[in-house]
């Protein structure tokens, strides 16, 4: 009996380890929402992105290779931001790229 569990278990363990996991492609969507910005405290739960975008229910982390957002704190903005793959992680916010900002 305990030889037909563990010949059972090891093949389900076999077959499972065999399947293909499906690919989840990135999200290139290009995001456009409006809110405030602010620099992150570095006193966060998570430790990604250097400013938010405040919606009023919402929180985004935001990071820009190409926009110095610190000339955007305090300002009621537009952002257009595509998702960062693999976040959010640990309790944080969704992550973006900014990739065009326009004060509102």
């Amino acid at each position: 009996m305990k030889t037909n569990i563990l010949i059972a278990m090891i093949i389900l363990m076999a077959v499972w380890s065999c399947q293909k996991e499906k690919e989840v492609q990135p999200d290139d969507t290009l995001l456009s929402l409006s809110g405030t910005i602010q620099k992150i405290d570095y006193c966060t739960v998570y430790q990604y992105g250097s400013h938010t975008l405040e919606t009023g229910d919402s929180v985004f982390a935001l990071w820009s290779s190409t926009i110095d957002l610190d000339q955007y704190l305090s300002e009621s903005v537009t952002v257009s931001a595509k998702k960062i793959n693999g976040y959010p992680v640990d309790f944080g916010p969704v992550f973006l790229e900014v990739y065009s900002i326009n004060k509102r």
